[in-house]
């Protein structure tokens, strides 16, 4: 039997969370975690292994106070941005620093070099990225769907996956940078800094980091989860948007090269949206870790 370990967050934000086995995986010798952790196409989110949740902030890191913002945080900033008129948002077009962001249309019909359709998702070949084309926790959930696409060097190498609520423009993206030579920390101080520019931040808070934890896992994910970075992550309250307090959050992490991003916007007493993204980045985690353990980078790096 599987059991929930959750600490700090109310047991109800899974109560429609299912348990399954894993499928088969995509790819010859490589455990994709998606079949662990299988996101259907507008539905739910299936779990079957433990899953414990901590807490972290970036709030005693002094480092952010201190520390310039960085171009491609800039970048990657201006995904995320809520102003967007219909036609800037469901079109595609060249970014100002170079790259290309494509609208999602319709996810068996992207087709792009470097991604891969499999089923309701796409994959980003070299880091091994997963977008799923709607994210939700559980059957009832809030449902974020897929609706852009970013490559923000023309080497494919710093992209994301931009998730957006059709309710009311929240928004969630998953971004994959391989950045060998920058420090995790370095990335991290430079988004926070990035963040506190461009938002009215009130407050630093802390979020939730899920983990999975080992219970008679198959030798493939158990190799994935031996010896499994450790993120870094950090809320920010930024005051109302349409009357209710706002927060925007950061998840990152770096392995085999590849920094792993999660950022999220949502009202800060929806703990579904946050739970939902902390899980997402998990999963992105795993995602691209399992990708390089089989499969490394042997190219150039992109700094």
């Amino acid at each position: 039997m599987y059991q929930y370990k959750f600490a700090g967050l109310a047991l109800c934000l899974l109560g429609a969370a299912c348990v399954s086995g894993p499928q088969t995986a995509q790819g010859p010798q490589i455990i994709n975690p998606y079949d662990y952790y299988a996101f259907d196409r507008l539905s739910r989110i299936e779990v079957a292994e433990n899953l414990s949740i901590k807490s972290a902030s970036l709030e005693d890191n002094m480092a952010v106070l201190s520390a310039s913002a960085d171009d491609r945080m800039l970048a990657h900033e201006r995904v995320v941005n809520r102003d967007k008129s219909d036609s800037d948002r469901l079109s595609n077009k060249a970014l100002s620093g170079g790259g290309q962001s494509y609208y999602v249309q319709a996810q068996n019909s992207f087709e792009q070099d470097g991604w891969a359709i499999e089923g309701d998702r796409l994959r980003h070949v070299e880091s091994g990225l997963l977008c799923p084309s709607g994210i939700s926790l559980g059957e009832g959930g809030r449902t974020f769907e897929l609706e852009r696409v970013i490559e923000f060097s023309e080497t494919r190498r710093d992209i994301a996956c931009h998730y957006s609520a059709p309710d009311n423009g929240d928004g969630i993206t998953a971004y994959a940078s391989y950045w060998p030579d920058v420090e995790l920390e370095a990335h991290a101080v430079a988004a926070a800094q990035t963040i506190l520019q461009n938002y009215p931040v009130q407050s630093q808070v802390t979020l939730p980091v899920v983990e999975v934890i080992e219970t008679d896992a198959d030798p493939a994910i158990a190799e994935i989860l031996e010896g499994i970075e450790e993120p870094l992550a950090g809320g920010f309250e930024i005051g109302d948007i349409n009357g209710a307090p706002y927060r925007t959050s950061l998840w990152v992490v770096k392995t085999h090269g590849w920094h792993v991003k999660l950022r999220a916007t949502y009202a800060s007493a929806d703990q579904a949206s946050e739970l939902l993204s902390a899980i997402h980045f998990m999963s992105s985690h795993l995602a691209v870790r399992a990708k390089n353990i089989a499969e490394p980078m042997i190219s150039g790096a992109e700094v």
